[in-house]
């Protein structure tokens, strides 16, 4: 509830929406190396780049664990919103999830490895069948360092350098514009035009 439609309408604006990335596999022995490659890119591209050394691997097994166990088509979704990384694997075998994995029990060394690298994971049936497969782990971006510049000591800033030749014209400064040549003679500046009357 809030005082009036302009509050809900500003209160709405405000809240960050979560970012979700999409991701359909085949039943394919290359599919947790896809997932590896789409998940690395996707952090990277959300600044969360320190978050793939833990994220790699919960969605790597969850991948494996939906191609061995429902041999059908996934739908991997990777979402971040207000600090979570929530990694997904949805299958579409006909058979319930809960006979294939059990989150309490924690059989195999698999949804051992998510368990030790997730804040929470889970299995849900999906209503149209099949599983789904979540894992949340925690994923803040950096904050950006606001660098200041720095002062330059006086005794640092450097003439240009100055070079001589055969001639002797050691008073040349690197970048001269106009000087003499290797005759002695100056050149010559161009002339200004008059100004039209």
């Amino acid at each position: 509830m809030t005082a009036s439609l302009f509050s809900a309408v500003s209160t709405v604006l405000v809240t960050p929406a979560p970012a979700v990335k999409w991701l359909h596999l085949a039943p394919h022995p290359t599919a947790p190396r896809a997932s590896r490659n789409f998940m690395t890119r996707t952090l990277l591209d959300w600044r969360l780049g320190r978050a793939i050394r833990s994220a790699s691997p919960v969605i790597s097994e969850l991948v494996t664990s939906s191609t061995v166990n429902a041999g059908t088509d996934i739908d991997v979704s990777i979402a971040w919103h207000l600090g979570a990384l929530r990694l997904s694997v949805r299958d579409y075998s006909p058979t319930c999830g809960r006979q294939r994995y059990s989150p309490l029990g924690l059989h195999g060394p698999r949804l051992t490895v998510v368990a030790g690298l997730s804040r929470a994971f889970g299995v849900v049936p999906t209503t149209d069948g099949g599983t789904l497969v979540w894992a949340v782990l925690d994923a803040t971006r950096p904050r950006l360092a606001i660098r200041r510049p720095r002062r330059m000591p006086a005794d640092a800033i450097q003439t240009s350098p100055r070079f001589t030749d055969a001639l002797g014209l050691g008073a040349l400064p690197f970048c001269a514009e106009i000087g003499p040549h290797r005759t002695g003679h100056h050149v010559p500046r161009p002339p200004t035009a008059a100004p039209a009357q």
